[in-house]
C-alpha cells in the first residue's frame, strides 16, 4: 500500500491513495474467502462429532470452545459491518479495509482453533502460522501508522510556517500583545 501526495507550490494538489486489490474493488475476491471460511468451518463442525463420540469437545476443550463461540461472534459483527459498509458508495475507506482485515482474521481464527480442537498436532502447527501472519499484518498496520504520524507532522510544519509558531496565542483579545 502507498500513499501519493503530489505538492505543488502553494499547497497540496492532489492525494490519492493505492489499495492492493483485495481492498479496492475486491467485493468479488473478499465473498470468495468468505464463502471459504464458511464451508471450512461447516466441515470442522461436522467432523467434530466424529472425533468426539463420547465426550462434547465443551468438556475436554472448555476455553477453546469458549474462544471458538466468541471469535464466531467477532467475525459474524465484521462481516455484517464489512457488509454495510460495501453497500455504501465509500470504496476506499479506510474504515472498511480495517473491518475487512478484522472480519477475514477472526473467520481464520475460528477454523484454525477448531483445526485445533480436532487435530491438535496440525492445529497447533496452523495456530504458529497463523500468529505469524497476524504479526505481519500488525506491523503493516504500525508501518501505515507511521507514515500517517509523518504526513500529519509535515502539515503541522507548513501551517506553522505559514500561520507561525503559536502566532495567535501571543496576542491578547483586543490584538495587543500580552
Amino acid at each position: 500500500m502507498g500513499v501519493v501526495a503530489n505538492t505543488g507550490g502553494c499547497g497540496f494538489e492532489c492525494v490519492e491513495a493505492h489499495y492492493p486489490p483485495i481492498y479496492g474493488n475486491g467485493r468479488t475476491t473478499n465473498n470468495n474467502w468468505h464463502a471459504s471460511l464458511a464451508f471450512a468451518v461447516g466441515v470442522f463442525l461436522a467432523l467434530m462429532p466424529v472425533k468426539y463420540q463420547s465426550t462434547a469437545p465443551f468438556e475436554t476443550h472448555n476455553a477453546l470452545m469458549l474462544i471458538v463461540i466468541i471469535v464466531t461472534l467477532v467475525y459474524a459483527a465484521a462481516w455484517q459491518i464489512e457488509h454495510h459498509l460495501q453497500t455504501s458508495n465509500n470504496n476506499s475507506s479506510i474504515h472498511r479495509i480495517i473491518v475487512t482485515k478484522i472480519s477475514l482474521l477472526s473467520g481464520s481464527l475460528v477454523a484454525v482453533v477448531l483445526i485445533l480442537v480436532i487435530v491438535p498436532a496440525i492445529g497447533w502447527f496452523i495456530l504458529l502460522v497463523w500468529t505469524l501472519f497476524l504479526m505481519k499484518q500488525i506491523y503493516e498496520a504500525c508501518q501505515m501508522l507511521h507514515r500517517l504520524y509523518q504526513s500529519i507532522s509535515l502539515v503541522s510544519y507548513v501551517f506553522n510556517e505559514v500561520v507561525g509558531p503559536r502566532g495567535h496565542l501571543s496576542q491578547g483579545r483586543n490584538g495587543l500583545v500580552a
